[in-house]
């Protein structure tokens, strides 16, 4: 079915769904905290006790309607095919509960926009944006998804790598994005090596965690922990 007769339906009331945003955001932390004790030790062995401040790289979320799109290479979708809607969810979840007046497009439906349109990558992001209503477009474009050491099975380790870009339906080319930056995650944090006898959720939910905060800390002022 060609694009212009296919209908996406996206949840824009924000105010009445911002809770529920708030829970997506969280779930990712609460259930990697609960699902293994090293999940916790890994974190404050990487970690100090000061923190500091950083200011957004980006500002031009606040106050638009954002979709958050995530491209994956097939070989990542054969291993985790749930890992864009995993993904949508956590940054959409940071996004709501960190940036002012941001009205969010439902992860969900757009997952099922990628399932429908496998091809959505190549469509000018203009276009993208004027089919989903949205103001702002945020891509994340997978480089890797992993929760096992390569070529080992036995070893876990959580890695997600991926191009965040911002494309802004006013600009004055639209299709050129008008932020760029690669953000990567490493779970157990600050450990150089894998967790042998672990619990893969408990990865799995702690590296999306950590990429969904740091790609959601592209654009919003916050503060973090100082590496020891």
């Amino acid at each position: 079915m060609a694009m212009k007769h296919q209908r996406v339906f996206i949840d824009h009331r924000s105010r009445r769904v911002r809770g529920h945003w708030v829970r997506l955001g969280l779930v990712c932390a609460v259930s990697a905290a609960g699902g293994c004790r090293f999940a916790g030790w890994a974190a404050d062995a990487a970690l100090g006790d000061a923190d500091e401040s950083v200011e957004a790289v980006y500002k031009g979320l606040a106050g638009k309607r954002v979709a958050v799109l995530v491209a994956a290479p097939q070989a990542t979708l054969y291993r985790h095919p749930q890992a864009p809607l995993k993904i949508g969810r956590c940054v959409s979840g940071h996004l709501a509960e960190n940036v002012d007046g941001i009205t969010l497009s439902d992860p969900a439906q757009l997952n099922t926009f990628h399932l429908r349109n496998p091809h959505w990558p190549a469509i000018p992001p203009s276009r993208l944006m004027q089919r989903l209503g949205v103001e702002r477009m945020v891509v994340i474009d997978l480089a890797e998804y992993a929760t096992h050491e390569p070529g080992n099975a036995h070893v876990l380790q959580g890695i997600v790598v991926g191009r965040v870009g911002v494309s802004a339906a006013e600009a004055d080319h639209p299709d050129v994005q008008v932020f760029s930056q690669v953000v990567s995650a490493r779970y157990p944090a600050g450990s150089p090596i894998g967790v042998v006898g672990g619990d893969e959720q408990t990865i799995e939910l702690g590296m999306l965690d950590m990429f969904a905060r740091r790609t959601a800390g592209l654009f919003h002022d916050h503060r973090r922990a100082r590496p020891r």
